[in-house]
């Protein structure tokens, strides 16, 4: 009999460690001293009081199964096996062939336990029940110093997700990798979200580059090389006015020429308004050519993304694309022409003004590299553990601006309309901001690292603004550059 807290309790061997590490000064097992720290094994706190799991004789589940190998039996755990089937009942000698399916079968059964050996897995693997995982074992099931390799393509490559119970992960490694064919995804190796008590012991968490941005688009903001020519004057009738409208729906209107009775006689315009009156002068001996229009203003040049990204409960999003540039303005139109009276013969209508070329598409963040990743929860790194990044993915530059559409030209007439000025060209894109490479990341409590080595990769460099549009009008501005991502062993998100 042991008293504990004043109440008397029959208790076995493990039960008795859980006792001590969590009597200790320490507020859980995860603020562990020496004598704590071998009773990190998760779920099987519970294995001699619960109604569903018997400890196997001469097993020692305050050990590691090489260490305890009588632990390892079909009574205490599932196990897998590259060459299994995951349509096999997790015995010994009928191994399932996925992690993810040891956990599924394990929880289902109550058990503590999913037994790894050795070799490579490529699915993904999930925990969402208090159940421990562990490698270091043969296929016959022998120790081992050999770690099993959980490693997909592509995706967070291990999770642990709303698990109340104790979860602990020994002798395996995880590898995530981005997917290749997508610009700014992240590689990330393992990720633990709203989990209270999760432990890593001996293992190895490798997260490899996160992939570049994309570059932003480059966009029309009209068709053909020149605006509508100002309409031609016919005897006493002047050139009609020319409206065009961009694809942006801002529009330049050439002026009307004057008609042969001295009349109509039009400024060029532009929408929004730019340049002063151009239109020519009518007279009963003389008349006067519409002028012509004022080139377009350019526009703002698009910003950067801010962050590579954001952490939740549902993993690592990437952060949000810069901005888009303005488009360039439309220029004025060509002032249309003045008539003559004294002959009866009107003038021609001035060119429309150039559209503004469009301003370029922002580029995209870079991908993140995180070997851990931690949301709202308790997590410990303990032993000979090891935690590296790749390099973070560059921001992607930004669109470059189109240049401005040049102005129609003149009108013909007893005196011409003018030709339309010059559309201004777009601005650049904002770069994308460059990925993070950092071994452990988290929202929340950072996750405590005891003897574990962090190797943080290359910080992923920031992507450059895009180009003005010139053309021989007013130039766009360039886009401004993406912040660097960020190279260090750990980082609150």
């Amino acid at each position: 009999m042991r008293a504990v807290a004043g109440v008397a309790l029959l208790v076995g061997p493990a039960l008795a460690a859980a006792l001590v590490c969590c009597s200790s000064p320490f507020p859980s097992c995860l603020d562990y001293d020496k004598s704590c720290s071998a009773f990190r094994d998760g779920g099987d706190e519970a294995s001699d009081g619960g109604p569903d799991v018997v400890t196997p004789p001469g097993c020692d589940p305050t050990k590691a199964p090489k260490d305890s190998p009588a632990c390892v039996d079909d009574s205490f755990g599932v196990f897998v096996s590259p060459a299994g089937d995951d349509g096999a009942a997790g015995k010994k000698t009928a191994p399932v062939k996925t992690i993810g399916k040891g956990l599924e079968v394990a929880a289902a059964r109550g058990l503590p336990r999913v037994y790894v050996c050795e070799g490579t897995y490529e699915t993904a693997a999930e925990v969402n029940a208090p159940v421990s995982i562990y490698g270091g074992l043969t296929c016959t099931w022998a120790p081992t110093d050999a770690k099993p390799k959980l490693a997909p393509a592509k995706g967070i490559a291990l999770r642990v997700t709303k698990v109340a119970g104790a979860v602990l992960v020994e002798d395996l490694e995880v590898v995530g990798s981005a997917d290749a064919n997508t610009p700014g995804d992240s590689a990330i190796a393992a990720f633990v979200s709203e989990s209270t008590n999760v432990t890593f012991r001996n293992v190895t968490l490798t997260s490899r580059a996160g992939t570049a941005g994309a570059k932003g688009a480059s966009r029309s903001n009209y068709a053909g090389a020149t605006a509508s020519k100002g309409g031609t004057a016919s005897g006493a009738t002047g050139g009609i006015a020319t409206p065009c409208t961009c694809m942006d729906g801002t529009t330049s209107t050439g002026g009307a020429g004057a008609s042969g009775a001295g009349g109509g006689i039009q400024n060029g315009s532009a929408s929004p308004s730019v340049g002063a009156g151009n239109a020519g002068t009518t007279g009963a001996m003389m008349c006067t050519d519409g002028q012509l229009g004022t080139n377009g203003a350019g526009g703002a040049a698009g910003t950067p993304s801010t962050v590579p990204g954001e952490l939740s409960a549902a993993g690592w999003v990437g952060g949000a694309m810069s901005t888009n540039a303005a488009n360039g303005n439309p220029a004025q139109g060509g002032g249309g022409g003045g008539s003559r009276t004294d002959l009866s013969f009107a003038g021609g209508g001035g060119g429309c003004g150039g559209c503004g070329g469009s301003g370029g598409v922002g580029g995209t963040t870079g991908g993140s590299s995180f070997a851990l990743l931690a949301f709202n929860a308790t997590a410990a790194i303990v032993g000979s553990s090891t935690l590296s990044s790749g390099a973070g993915g560059l921001g992607g530059t930004g669109g470059d601006g189109q240049a401005g559409q040049a102005g129609g030209v003149f009108g013909a007439g007893i005196c011409k309309g003018g030709a339309g000025g010059d559309g201004a060209g777009g601005s650049g894109g904002g770069g994308g901001a460059g990925g993070h490479s950092v071994p452990i990341g988290f929202v929340g409590t950072e996750p405590k690292a005891t003897g574990a080595t962090l190797t943080p990769g290359a910080k992923g460099g920031s992507g450059p603004g895009g180009q003005p549009g010139a053309g021989s009008g007013t130039a766009g501005t360039a886009g401004t550059a993406g912040p660097e991502g960020k190279a260090q062993n750990s980082l609150a998100l």
